[in-house]
């Protein structure tokens, strides 16, 4: 009996034991509390979230209270739900928790046993997952908006430039169709920036004085900066050119400017500066020994600075120190790809309540004259072209765009007009200019339409939507296409699309 007795106390042991063991091993924190609240036991996992807490009213800072758990727990038999915490270190946590009322053999409460799971990270990975289905929404919206916005300026760009071609400086039309030119580029612009909110934009690269694009973006942005904070601009005249996508550089700059701003709520002063890179910066451990060099652009403020701990994650996509509403966190991320898209560099140097410094170091241009040789290409030509497009007004300024320039031009409403166009005067038609988004017949179907007729058609896509925005145009672009040209258009640009579409 007594051997008995002395096994099933070592059952018991070892049974103990084992429950002791998945008690401190497993990753949820357990606990239990008695009638009051108070911690009567817990394990290893809720000690290093938590310490060495007394008391479940010590950890709960969220909506609902530890006495409400209890209430909630006691009258329901089990509790679920999720809510805030402050961790040992005062870390505000998300958690699951889990709460199941004891009883003894009259009904009476003796106590609780409850678990808590560390959510935080799960609802950080659910709020950017939200957030950036919503900046893919607002994407597709801008796409939209954008298109329809670009098929109206293609032809108030156009037909103010062809009027501007008629008049002279003395003429009394010439400075408001100037001004009409004008404001039009500016919005052709600004088309461009709204498709660039949330898709990675392929570089439109050309040869770019970023003096120029410091000046335009500070103008843009002055009525937005209040009184109390001072733009101050040191911009060195010789400075080379660049080789970039001047929307997305712009974008840099208008970034790390409105960053400045926001980080000077009381005052300060903003400082753009532009040099060529010294080696003695320390842009030489990061580029290459051999090359043209690197020019600096630089923005500074007198704000309130950037940790060491922070700096280290400003350049993460969706990390933000901004209250909830006022930032993405996406601003530095775009920042950091588009520099180093453009084979640059950038650092920042800050100190808490000494201000930011952001250096941005750029390959320099090594073919500045690229962008005057297409300016000095000869636009004209005696071929016959064909225009597909069912907007009338595009249509018809493609038309009087092109034959001053010396082309025939026949012009289709439709898709199936356009078919119709070409099959009868394909031994005279050069060139096909399509635009992709049509009613009832799309542009996707009379491209290979009129592929099937003759495979050696050269066929200049047009959209108000860009090539890297719409993913029918790349896949047309690699069936064959012999270009794209991206409305608003000048008729410089479409001069210069049509050359280099007919050599291709």
């Amino acid at each position: 009996m007594c051997e008995a007795v002395r096994q099933n106390e070592n059952k018991l042991i070892e049974s103990e034991q084992r429950i002791r063991s998945l008690f401190e091993r497993v990753e949820h924190a357990i606990f239990r509390i008695n009638e009051y609240g108070a911690s009567t036991e817990s394990n290893d996992r809720f000690r290093k979230l938590f310490g060495n807490v007394t008391e479940l009213c010590d950890i709960l800072i969220g909506e609902v209270s530890a006495t409400q758990c209890m209430k909630r727990a006691a009258f329901e038999k089990t509790l679920h739900l999720e809510d805030k915490a402050v961790g040992r270190n005062g870390d505000e946590l998300t958690i699951a928790l889990s709460l199941y009322a004891e009883r003894n053999e009259a009904g009476g409460i003796t106590g609780f046993d409850g678990y808590l799971i560390d959510i935080t990270e799960k609802k950080r990975l659910e709020e950017r997952l939200v957030r950036s289905q919503k900046l893919e929404a607002i994407g597709t919206l801008a796409a939209g908006m954008a298109h329809d916005f670009n098929n109206l300026l293609t032809a108030i760009l156009g037909y103010s430039g062809i009027m501007l071609k008629m008049t002279k400086e003395d003429d009394p039309f010439y400075k408001p169709v100037s001004v009409i030119n004008d404001a039009a580029k500016r919005g052709a612009a600004l088309g461009k920036k709204i498709l660039t909110i949330t898709r990675k934009e392929k570089m439109e690269a050309r040869p770019v004085n970023v003096n120029d694009l410091i000046n335009q973006s500070i103008d843009l942005l002055r009525s937005s900066f209040p009184r109390n904070v001072d733009v101050v601009m040191h911009l060195d005249a010789s400075l080379p050119t660049t080789t970039a996508d001047p929307s997305q550089l712009q974008q840099v700059i208008i970034n790390l400017a409105v960053n400045a701003r926001d980080a000077m709520p009381d005052g300060g002063t903003l400082t753009v500066e532009t040099a060529v890179a010294d080696p003695a910066t320390g842009v030489s451990s990061l580029a290459p020994a051999q090359g043209p060099g690197f020019l600096k652009l630089s923005v500074s403020d007198t704000g309130t600075g950037i940790g060491p701990d922070t700096q280290s994650k400003i350049f993460d996509p969706f990390f933000t120190t901004k209250e909830v509403g006022r930032g993405t966190g996406l601003g530095l991320y775009i920042v950091h790809s588009i520099v180093t898209n453009h084979g640059g560099y950038i650092n920042v140097y800050s100190e808490p309540r000494q201000g930011t410094r952001f250096n941005i170091y750029l390959p320099v241009s090594t073919d500045a004259s690229l962008e005057a040789r297409s300016e000095a290409m000869d636009i004209s030509g005696k071929e016959t072209v064909l225009i597909i497009d069912d907007e009338p007004h595009i249509r018809d300024l493609c038309k009087d765009m092109l034959v001053p320039l010396g082309y025939t031009v026949l012009i289709a409403d439709s898709g199936s007009h356009g078919i119709k166009l070409y099959r009868e005067h394909q031994a005279r038609i050069s060139l096909v200019i399509l635009d992709i988004i049509m009613p009832q017949m799309g542009g996707n179907e009379v491209f290979h339409a009129l592929k099937t007729i003759n495979k050696h058609v050269p066929i200049l896509l047009y959209s108000g939507y860009s090539h890297n925005n719409f993913s029918g145009i790349n896949d047309l672009l690699k069936s064959g296409a012999a270009g794209f040209i991206q409305k608003p258009f000048s008729t410089q640009d479409l001069g210069i699309a049509i050359r280099k579409a007919l050599s291709a």
